[in-house]
């Protein structure tokens, strides 16, 4: 069986809150989303770039005056997730992304 490296490829203490919560994980990602391609998303990139790579989110919302967060994973509400998410500024270009585990 095995794990599938398409969504879980990240280590250290998001294995570990999977572990103890890992019956309620109800993660779902965006339809072209993959791991190996979430960690090739670098500070700098466009929005065009990120596209191309992860093709579209399951969701964008603005943040500040103008900045903007692209979500590419989600879960039920009151529920653990592997969650995903780029950081875009005001010139649409990438300014972080994020990746954990969340624990509700």
């Amino acid at each position: 069986m095995g794990v599938k490296c398409r969504h879980f490829c990240r280590g250290g203490w998001d294995w570990i809150f999977y572990a103890l919560f890992a019956g309620q994980d109800t993660t779902e990602f965006a339809p072209q989303f993959d791991e190996a391609k979430f960690s090739r998303i670098v500070k700098g990139m466009d929005r065009n770039q990120v596209l191309g790579v992860l093709g579209e989110p399951l969701a964008k919302y603005p943040e500040g005056n103008c900045d903007e967060t692209w979500h590419y994973s989600r879960g039920a509400p009151g529920l653990n997730y592997w969650f995903r998410l780029v950081w875009f500024d005001c010139a649409g270009k990438v300014l972080a992304t994020q990746s954990y585990y969340w624990v509700d």
